[in-house]
């Protein structure tokens, strides 16, 4: 789950802290040179930095993060970290699609080391170009890029209303997920619709996430309620894999691994231009003991960090009475699998 970060609480900044030293150890590494602002910083300083910041959460760990400025529809980004840990996870890309998809932007700056591989090619397949490389001492150089998003007012608005619904659609969706929640209460007893429907109304852009579950084939429905955060959870509750998801590898990096017969698209580049989720393999066995599905395919699930370094990716299904793990490299894809995915709201 991604979110706005409130830097100004010290627990927070202590936080980004601990993301950020580690990350930027890394980079410090592939530069070959340690003498890098960001392994300078102290909470006061992040505090005082003036900028926004968003970060990717597993559960209640932060893995991941994402820092701006926007000023005159141009998007400054400062800092783009995740833990070590829970590299090949595809967060940063989630990241990037998360600021790139929530502001109205004609520009979006940034720079990095000019010996940093990996992220020179991260933005460069994100339609970055370069602009300048500047030399800062002996020991390191800032290469600094552009990606021009519109170029026009009737180009924002566009892209701005891209992801909300009319309210044509959404009073049909809301029709199709009130069936559903109420034709399979033993998903979600206790919980009523009229709560859910209150939550859903409040909040367009998972309402639009939702029509985009369900338009994939995923079925969406209420799975439970977290009291501590005030949120409906959500999963893909199709007998299948859903069918619009499907021949897709697992994340950005197998697709552009893949020197011939690349798929259109991957799982993780799915879930987040959705706004939605991989199920992970704890939530795709709790899906399984409520319901059986993927009796006949199966589906991408989360895939933990030293798996993906190895070139790994999982994918479960549901065979002879049991709940099945398995590997594969994450650059495959099969007709038969797609992935489920979960939204809190």
């Amino acid at each position: 789950m991604i979110k706005r970060i409130d830097i100004s609480m010290r627990k927070n900044a202590e936080d980004i802290l601990d993301l950020q030293i580690p990350s930027y150890q890394v980079e410090a590494e592939i530069i070959g040179s340690y003498d890098i602002p960001p392994l300078k910083d102290t909470v006061d300083t992040l505090q005082s930095c003036g900028e926004t910041f968003f970060g990717y959460y597993d559960n209640e760990a932060l893995c991941g993060a994402i820092s701006i400025k926007v000023e005159d529809e141009t998007l400054d980004i400062h800092r783009l970290i995740v833990h070590p840990n829970h590299f090949r996870r595809g967060i940063a890309q989630m990241l990037f699609h998360f600021i790139e998809s929530r502001f109205e932007l004609k520009t979006i700056k940034v720079a990095t080391g000019s010996n940093n591989t990996p992220a020179i090619h991260f933005y460069k397949k994100n339609g970055f170009q370069k602009m300048k490389e500047v030399r800062v001492n002996k020991q390191l150089s800032l290469t600094f890029f552009e990606k021009k998003v519109v170029t026009n007012k009737e180009e924002i608005n566009m892209a701005n209303n891209k992801k909300e619904l009319s309210l044509e659609q959404q009073e049909e969706l809301l029709q199709t997920l009130q069936a559903r929640f109420e034709k399979n209460m033993n998903r979600h007893e206790g919980l009523e619709w009229a709560k859910v429907q209150a939550k859903l109304e409040a909040n367009s852009d998972k309402l639009w996430s939702l029509n985009e579950m369900e338009r994939t084939g995923g079925e969406p429905d209420v799975v439970d309620y977290d009291k501590e955060k005030d949120e409906y959870i959500f999963y893909d509750y199709s007998a299948e894999s859903p069918k619009g998801r499907r021949s897709v590898c697992y994340d950005r990096e197998a697709l552009e691994a893949r020197k011939k017969h690349k798929p259109e698209n991957s799982a993780i580049d799915m879930a987040t231009d959705m706004g939605i989720e991989l199920l992970t393999e704890e939530q795709y066995r709790a899906l399984q003991g409520m319901e059986s599905v993927d009796l006949k395919t199966s589906s991408w699930v989360q895939t933990p960090s030293d798996i993906r370094e190895h070139g790994g990716a999982l994918f479960c299904d549901y065979r002879y009475g049991h709940v099945f793990l398995y590997h594969n490299g994450a650059s495959s894809y099969y007709a038969a699998r797609g992935f489920r995915g979960s939204l809190r709201v």
